[in-house]
This record gives C-alpha cells, structure tokens and sequence, in this order.
C-alpha cells in the first residue's frame, strides 16, 4: 500500500481535489523516443 494509513491517504485526495497536485500536460505515446519505449518493454528475449 503506498500510504502510511488513513490520514495520508485523505491528505493526499485533498490534494488532488484541491488542484494542488495536477497533470500539466498530456503525454503521447508519439513524444517518446525509440529508446524509451525498449525500457517500457523490459528485456528483450
């Protein structure tokens, strides 16, 4: 579980909620380069 309990969990949802936390752009799976997606693949086999 990625929170320490309840309370991060709601300080975190407050967070988002309150627009303190944003994406700030759209990723595209066309901005990656050739390299980045051989990462995202894992080891080749």
């Amino acid at each position: 579980m990625p929170f320490c309990g309840k309370r991060c969990r709601i300080i975190d949802l407050g967070n988002w909620a309150d627009e303190t936390y944003k994406i700030s752009t759209p990723t595209y799976q066309s901005e990656f380069s050739e390299s980045e997606e051989e990462m995202d693949e894992g080891p080749q086999r």
